[in-house]
């Protein structure tokens, strides 16, 4: 995703005195990211630049109009350059779709997609042609049984998206057969009501001791008694490598999950997704763009001086940034030596 921002952000520079409304586009990353989201959404709902420009013309309004053809042509653009020089995940697979057109890979192969909870249009694309070519298709989707979601369940997604290839599929003449499989692990039967009825609202009557809820006054006691838990259970026989500690938002546990695991020194490795925008490395590289392109500014210059890719120590840092600050430094000055006294003395 670093590599297409700053792809996207060459494309601006190039074609900025061809813009309307962005023409002073500025190179920050979240406009940048705002553009990347943008495409690949438009790529998602298969929304083409020309299709941009062509409700660009029929809107009465001229500053949304402006706006439209601007987004036709950076993204037109971007894609061009994208699919002649770089490999885009997404334009490969509408790309690998229209090959299986006319080759037949998939022929005599039996395809398995499991663990998938949706799929995007060109993965769309992707499956129909797979439906046409290979002897069978297999795909697992975890629904609650003898039930159809409404939009209020959390199953509501994965039941559209069923539906969905199943759809495809009838369009294909490919038959659809229907198979639930049995539990094939031993299951508490609590645990097991749970998974059947969740979304149900039944009440399980019987034994529930494989379920255990407590309530901590902050993160780092609810952290600390899963630890005591965990140690519990190794105690009495459980390994470590079979026990999972699953949250809804990872973030929230940063700094504190770890530490506390390690007094408890408990072994964990974390399986969680950290944006590339957030590596210090992609503000260096972004700032550096900002402060060559563009007019330097006081925000650009701070996250280039805290980037760590410098040279410069942490001591430093705050010193310059402090000068900047106190001196209110911007544009040229930031390439001139700093001469004034760095308390703000005349």
């Amino acid at each position: 995703k670093v590599g297409k921002r700053l792809l996207l952000a060459s494309v601006l520079e190039e074609i900025k005195e061809h813009l309307h409304l962005y023409q002073n586009a500025s190179l920050k990353p979240d406009f940048i990211e705002m553009l990347q989201t943008l495409n690949d959404e438009f790529l998602t709902k298969q929304v083409t630049p020309k299709t941009l420009l062509t409700i660009g013309d029929n809107s009465p309004s001229v500053v949304f109009s402006d706006k439209l053809k601007d987004l036709a042509m950076i993204l037109a653009t971007y894609s061009h350059k994208l699919e002649s020089e770089f490999s885009d995940t997404t334009g490969d697979l509408y790309r690998l779709a229209e090959t299986l057109k006319v080759n037949s890979f998939f022929e005599q192969t039996c395809i398995y997609l499991d663990g998938f909870y949706s799929y995007t249009a060109p993965e769309y694309a992707l499956i129909r042609e797979l439906l046409n070519q290979a002897e069978k298709v297999v795909m697992t989707f975890e629904l609650p049984k003898d039930e159809i979601p409404d939009e209020s369940s959390p199953f509501f997604t994965l039941y559209r998206t069923m539906d969905t290839v199943t759809e495809l599929a009838r369009k294909a003449d490919v038959p659809v057969e229907d198979v639930t499989p049995a539990f094939s692990m031993e299951v508490h039967p609590s645990l097991r009501f749970i998974t059947e009825n969740l979304s149900t609202g039944q009440i399980y009557d019987k034994d529930g001791s494989a379920i255990h809820l407590f309530a901590s006054i902050d993160r780092y006691a609810e952290v600390k008694e899963v630890a005591r838990r965990i140690v519990s259970l190794v105690q009495e026989g459980a390994r470590y490598r079979d026990i999972r500690v699953f949250m809804r938002n990872p973030a929230d546990y940063q700094g504190i999950l770890e530490p506390v695991f390690n007094m408890y020194q408990i072994p964990c490795s974390f399986q969680t997704q950290r944006s590339p925008l957030s590596h210090p490395l992609s503000h260096f590289l972004f700032s550096s763009l900002d402060m060559i392109f563009h007019t330097p500014a006081l925000y650009a210059f701070q996250n280039l001086i805290k980037s760590g890719y410098t040279g410069i120590d942490a001591v430093s840092s705050f010193e310059i940034e402090s000068y900047a600050m106190t001196w209110r430094i911007s544009g040229s000055a930031y390439f001139s030596p700093f001469t004034m006294h760095p308390r703000g003395y005349s």
